[in-house]
């Protein structure tokens, strides 16, 4: 995934790869297909939703929300949901947010739109937003 800025929206600067999936393990379920990535600025870190699978036919895995967080916006970027995706069911276009009253939250529109409060286990996996 690569980051472009832009501080007239007619000039533009490629300013590297947020994730470069050249340098990831084959066999990870992120490996292939990012699309729709958001950047979200929450508690002072940067954190990245992307959409992914891995198209392998050896990993047979749906496409799946993942999340990177980074201290500045132009990274570099750590995987956080490495092992496994944020969701159990295929899903796509997932957003990140901090509630008004402090909560991190999800908002996934696929199929069913679900909203998911991000419960103390999971986020003991975003450095930064465990309390």
């Amino acid at each position: 995934m690569r980051l472009y800025s832009s501080a007239n929206w007619k000039d533009w600067r490629d300013e590297g790869l947020m994730i470069d999936a050249a340098g990831l393990p084959d066999d990870v379920w992120y490996k292939d297909r990012f699309w729709a990535p958001e950047i979200h600025k929450i508690r002072g870190r940067y954190y990245i939703t992307f959409n992914s699978r891995n198209e392998s036919e050896e990993h047979e895995h749906h496409h799946a929300c993942g999340v990177a967080v980074a201290d500045e916006v132009t990274g570099p970027y750590k995987v956080l949901t490495h092992d496994r995706p944020l969701t159990d069911w295929p899903s796509n276009d997932l957003t990140l947010f901090e509630d008004d009253d402090g909560n991190i939250r999800t908002h996934a529109p696929t199929y069913t739109p679900q909203e998911v409060p991000i419960d103390p286990e999971m986020l003991r996996r975003f450095p930064g937003l465990a309390e």
